[in-house]
């Protein structure tokens, strides 16, 4: 009887240091997971952080060469829109009915500065964290030719706004920078002015430039940086 007991009392002091050591290990491991997981969000809020001051930087350097390309140009020829799409009016840019450019200086000087500061822009890996792609769009006014001529012509306006900024700098040729480079048509299904004289048909003919981001919800960014 006396030896049963001690052996029962051996086995339980043998039990209890073992589960002691379980629990341990059980409590160094969630502590090692929470540790990490506050590591890893802290380490997001500060992505999210810089990443909305790169944005931030992008738009206040936008909104200055807009800035100096309407005192060139003229407020017509260029625009900011309140969400912050940098506009240019096709009827300055394209001949009438035509994807083709004007072969004109303001036409050269807008294209030559918007490729440079795009390509500054893109060359730098702290802007493009941020960016999905820098989306050029082309819209037409409506008017009585077929639907599809506007497709067309929308989209390949984009284009050749894409191809004269490469041509005019290099830099947007690389494959690195390029990727972030999107065109798109969107025919007159998104006017500017819902108006039918042909002023408002003329403020409807342009190209769109815009921001894609990688994370819509800096927007606010976006906007508080215009707003200033």
């Amino acid at each position: 009887m006396h030896r049963r007991l001690v052996s029962h009392s051996e086995e339980g002091a043998g039990y209890w240091p073992s589960f002691v050591d379980i629990m341990s290990v059980v409590v160094l491991v969630l502590l090692f997971v929470l540790v990490t997981a506050f590591i890893q969000a802290a380490v997001s809020i500060q992505n999210r952080i810089e990443g909305k001051q790169a944005i931030v930087e992008i738009m206040n350097k936008r909104l200055a060469v807009t800035r100096e390309l309407q005192g060139e140009l003229g407020q017509d020829a260029v625009e900011l829109s309140p969400d912050g799409n940098l506009t240019l009016r096709g009827d300055v840019l394209f001949q009438p009915d035509l994807p083709d450019l004007q072969d004109t200086a303001s036409v050269d000087l807008l294209l030559t500065r918007l490729s440079h500061n795009i390509a500054n822009v893109l060359g730098q890996p702290r802007f493009r964290d941020g960016l999905q792609m820098i989306l050029v769009e082309g819209h037409t006014a409506r008017d009585g030719n077929p639907p599809d001529t506007h497709w067309n012509l929308s989209a390949d306006r984009a284009v050749r706004i894409i191809e004269a900024m490469q041509n005019k700098d290099a830099r947007l040729r690389d494959p690195e920078l390029a990727r972030y480079l999107g065109v798109g048509g969107r025919a007159f299904y998104n006017p500017a002015d819902s108006g039918t004289t042909e002023a408002a048909l003329s403020h409807n003919r342009r190209v769109e430039i815009r921001l894609v981001l990688k994370d819509e919800g800096l927007r606010d960014a976006l906007l508080e940086a215009l707003s200033r």
